[in-house]
């Protein structure tokens, strides 16, 4: 763990965790559950240069821009470009997606493994 930040109730999880943002690194991977893919959020721990990992509900819908050779598709969400790689994951009955910040896929693989077996 590197930080942590708690409060009120009355402000959102995501709330706190835009605060924690400040101590990523660009050589970090950092890994996030379905309530923690809000635009701002991303952009926020995309000006770190951190890679990221986030699920997804399968209502979110982005465009896809492009297919590429190994399946996935790029997509932009607010001024973000994005890799998005589909994977069921079996958790209370709900399907869900996973996206992931560009470059590199090998790693992607190896964490939706690790996220469905959490």
């Amino acid at each position: 763990m590197i930080a942590a930040a708690f409060g009120p109730a009355v402000r959102a999880e995501s709330d706190y965790a835009r605060e924690l943002t400040r101590h990523l690194a660009p050589d970090m991977h950092l890994l996030a559950d379905r309530a923690f893919d809000g635009n701002e959020l991303l952009t926020a721990i995309t000006r770190q240069g951190t890679q990221f990992l986030v699920r997804c509900t399968s209502t979110r819908r982005p465009p896809v821009l492009a297919l590429l050779p190994d399946g996935p598709y790029l997509t932009r969400i607010g001024s973000l470009s994005l890799r998005v790689i589909e994977a069921e994951v079996q958790a209370r009955t709900v399907d869900q997606h996973i996206r992931r910040r560009l470059p590199p896929p090998d790693p992607v693989r190896r964490l939706c493994g690790v996220t469905s077996r959490r």
